[in-house]
């Protein structure tokens, strides 16, 4: 295998596993690129071959290659190539000089491979969950298994001699590689390079295929002989000969500049193209991209209220579907409170109807509220003295508004000999009761509650109760009460009630606590997902760490070694089945409760309230930005698409005329195997056969 001579046994039975493993150990992502290059080259000399293959790979690196990259304090971390970046055109034609290359070396190569850029993705990044992506040059990257030796080792086992003595790709390979379907543009960039060629002649080629005299073929063809009209044949022979041959010439001439035309076109095409898969992979804009999955269209929610209380009217359906365990619907709505009931409450006036019954709940939750912290912690309003009862609805500031509610709420002990929280709730009391609540909402208690009510209520005061804020900002509301029933007020202001008690609710204690206790939950879910991420990062690196010394120990025995590998393989993806099964139940149960799911490209909201089944889009004009000049096509049958899908959607989008292999449509037999790389002569020996044998039919 190796080739080495001059060793004993023993040596080279260990060199020859030693090579066995280095062919084992050999990248895979550059077989196909280095058995590509060997297709290029013409050498006799097997180590020419492998030293021309080498200098080029040598400070090159090709796309899909692991490889390391050094950006500071001189460590070299894993990274791998996504793509490479040819210099400039003014670049490559600075290093050419017209009589030869730059160097005069025979094996340099135009551009130089230090004017190359790769873009390359960081597979060791400090933060584990997110991989860089950036551009370097070359001299910031490096190989390190990979040296001469290995190279020739590899091509050793690959190539062969063909009849001309020229090293070769064996055929099997150039078929299980696809070598002759390969694009150099998927593996590099830029030119493909030229490598220094010694053609061999083929000794028997050469004498089957070299052309006889004009008299020896003349004889054989009985066309020679004596007297005058044979030597009238033969001019005219010979002059329709020579008139064939200049025909010949020019319809070469014409075939040569067709043909450098041709490929100068698919040059450029194949440039164009690159240029443009390079433009396409680059990060753009979320509204520019051309490979959107399509968006479903959504179905318009239609119901008989105003769509700017809509959100309002979801937000109370969710609060009530939140905080059941407080406000226990199904004793006002044994049947469920759904978005029917809630338009028939802002829409209809009815006494006994479902808005009374949802002012009720509240109403009731907060009484409850409030009983059990006077109760319990002593929350009992503040005596006043010289207060006036000359207009509770409106107060000229902070001050007087909070001692007219503390006088409001001693008005029902004074004249219904019960506190506010005991007053009787039913439909015809209800109005009279939500307002009295909201005049003594911001009334003054004693020290001790006031302090307690600020430790557990989160530096809560009595200027912070919405309904104190509600008095003041919306006295209409309260005047409107003194009057009519809340089923007569306006939609906006039933639902300005409503919220208001919403905000109480959220102000006590109990609620508080609710609160904090899902947030508790979120967090230890969030940690618990956090620590799954860490156990796998920790399981993988333990895992390649026992490989490597699983390998390193059982050298000797490969079956162990298969058996021990196989074990420890099956083990972590047992381990990572449990992780995955449990990061799936902590993931939904986190997501439970998410309501504001996100946006989209378009800057739409996607929320998911569980109290009315469905998911709503929500798209607010004033937040979509400025458009653009021209609409983004777009191509969802991009999206997950293969590499040659996206580069037939390229070519097709792009594609310009190709001149086509025979523009005359001229009909030519096989040519026949070019000798020593001409075959101008092998095609006129073809064409003087043809005109030579009609010519001598028709005589």
């Amino acid at each position: 295998m190796t080739g080495k001579s001059g060793l004993t046994y023993v040596e080279a039975e260990e060199s020859e596993k030693h090579a066995i493993e280095c062919l084992k150990a050999f990248p895979n992502q550059l077989k196909v690129p280095i058995l590509f290059l060997a297709t290029l080259t013409q050498r006799n000399a097997f180590g020419a071959m492998a030293e021309d293959i080498f200098a080029y790979i040598k400070d090159r690196y090709f796309v899909g290659e692991n490889i390391q990259a050094c950006f500071t304090n001189n460590q070299w971390k894993d990274c791998h190539i996504i793509s490479v970046i040819a210099p400039e055109e003014e670049k490559c034609k600075a290093e050419i000089v017209p009589n030869g290359n730059k160097t005069g070396k025979e094996r340099h190569f135009v551009p130089s491979a230090n004017l190359y850029k790769y873009e390359i993705e960081h597979l060791d990044a400090d933060d584990n969950d997110i991989s860089e992506i950036m551009i370097v040059d070359s001299t910031q990257l490096r190989r390190v298994h990979l040296n001469r030796e290995k190279v020739k080792l590899f091509l050793k086992q690959n190539v062969e001699h063909d009849s001309r003595g020229v090293f070769v790709v064996k055929p099997a390979l150039l078929e299980k590689y696809n070598i002759k379907n390969v694009m150099w543009e998927t593996m590099f960039d830029g030119p493909l390079p030229t490598f220094h060629s010694v053609r061999c002649k083929d000794k028997e080629a050469s004498k089957k295929h070299r052309q006889e005299t004009m008299t020896k073929y003349l004889q054989k063809n009985g066309a020679t002989g004596t007297g005058v009209e044979q030597g009238e044949k033969t001019a005219q022979l010979l002059k329709v000969m020579m008139q064939s041959k200049e025909n010949y010439k020019l319809l070469k001439r014409q075939m040569l500049e067709e043909k450098a035309q041709r490929k100068q076109q698919n040059k450029e095409n194949n440039n164009k193209l690159a240029v443009r898969l390079r433009e396409w992979s680059k990060p753009k804009e979320d509204l520019e991209l051309e490979d959107h999955v399509k968006l479903p269209v959504p179905t318009p929610v239609e119901c008989n209220l105003p769509n700017s209380y809509f959100g309002d009217v979801l937000a109370i359906l969710e609060f009530v579907h939140f905080f059941k365990k407080v406000l226990t619907p199904k004793d006002f709505f044994p049947e469920g409170l759904n978005l029917d009931i809630m338009e028939r409450a802002l829409l209809k006036m009815e006494v006994a109807g479902p808005l009374t019954d949802l002012v009720q709940m509240f109403l009731t939750a907060i009484f409850n509220c409030q009983e059990e912290e006077s109760n319990s912690y002593n929350t009992r309003s503040e005596a006043l003295k010289g207060v006036k009862a000359d207009n509770h609805s409106i107060a000229p500031s902070l001050y007087q508004s909070s001692r007219s509610a503390t006088l409001a709420s001693k008005w029902a002990n004074k004249y219904q000999g019960l506190p506010t929280y005991r007053l009787p709730l039913y439909s015809l009391t209800v109005s009279e009761v939500l307002r009295i609540h909201l005049l003594s909402s911001g009334a003054r208690i004693n020290d001790i509650g006031s302090k307690w009510r600020y430790a557990q209520r989160g530096g809560y005061t009595s200027e912070d109760d919405p309904g104190f804020q509600l008095r003041l900002r919306e006295a209409h509301i309260l005047k409107a009460l003194s009057v009519y029933n809340v089923v007569q007020l306006a939609i906006g202001d039933k639902i300005k009630i409503i919220t208001c008690l919403m905000n109480q609710l959220l102000t006590y204690a109990d609620v508080r606590d609710i609160i904090d206790e899902q947030l508790d939950k979120e967090r230890t879910i969030k940690v618990g997902l956090k620590s799954i991420r860490s156990e796998e990062r920790k399981r993988q690196f333990e895992m390649a760490t026992q490989r490597a010394k699983l390998k390193k120990e059982m050298a000797g025995n490969p079956e162990a070694l298969k058996t021990s590998l196989q074990q420890l393989k099956e083990d972590v993806e047992r381990k990572n089945v449990h992780d995955q099964k449990r990061g799936e139940t902590l993931t939904k149960s986190l997501t439970s409760w998410q309501v504001m799911l996100g946006r989209d490209r378009a800057y739409r909201k996607y929320l998911k309230v569980e109290a009315v089944p469905g998911l709503f889009v929500n798209w607010e004009d004033e937040l979509s930005g400025t458009c653009m000049d021209a609409p983004t096509a777009q191509y969802p049958e991009l999206v997950n698409a293969q590499r040659s899908e996206l580069m037939a959607h390229i070519d097709k989008m792009f594609s310009t005329p190709v001149i086509q292999d025979n523009p005359l449509k001229i009909e030519t037999p096989a040519s026949p195997e070019k000798v020593n790389g001409k075959s101008g002569r092998v095609y006129f020996i073809f064409f003087f056969n043809l005109i030579l044998q009609s010519f001598l039919i028709n005589t």
